[in-house]
């Protein structure tokens, strides 16, 4: 009887150390996706989760890709400090980006690219720690710092630094 209580209590914690060491070996890190501005939530607020594909607004891991998708109230203002891997303004994106009063943005190594659309700065600071390519529309910097800690690349468009201090830190 004893004989059978270790086995059993033996093979209990084997199979506890296995499911656990699985649970532990399978965890992985969440990849980033490509969130599209469709205008859907009944405003233009950045944080809306209803505007976004996926009903789900951009995170630290994502890309904020717009496009012509949007039906309505495209052209979203950014009513929070944001964090994204990057910002993407497709050609066919004829819609204005507001930055409205402090609220920062930081852009990851995604990188900035604009190639349609307005964007329009304001006070809030801008990092972009990847590289920042204007290749059509207008980026219109407000009255803020914007921090580059990688290439700006600028083929057409407009670019209006307004009364901005741009920074160029490669560190």
């Amino acid at each position: 009887m004893r004989q059978n209580f270790i086995k059993n209590l033996s093979l209990a914690l084997l199979f506890l150390v296995l499911i656990g060491g699985g649970v532990f070996w399978y965890t992985h890190e969440a990849l980033g996706v490509t969130r599209t501005w469709d205008g859907g939530g009944g405003n233009a607020n950045w944080n809306t989760a209803a505007n976004w594909s996926g009903d789900v607004a951009p995170g630290t891991s994502d890309i904020a890709n717009f496009d012509n998708t949007c039906a309505s109230n495209c052209s979203p203002t950014i009513n929070v400090a944001i964090s994204v891997a990057g910002i993407n303004m497709d050609a066919l994106y004829t819609g204005t980006i507001t930055q409205s009063t402090t609220n920062t943005i930081t852009v990851g190594a995604s990188n900035w690219v604009q190639a349609g659309g307005t964007f329009t700065g304001g006070t809030g600071a801008i990092t972009l720690n990847g590289t920042f390519t204007l290749s059509g529309g207008t980026f219109t910097a407000g009255a803020q710092t914007i921090t580059a800690y990688s290439n700006w690349t600028y083929t057409a468009g407009t670019l209006d630094s307004g009364t901005s201090t741009v920074l160029f830190d490669p560190c």
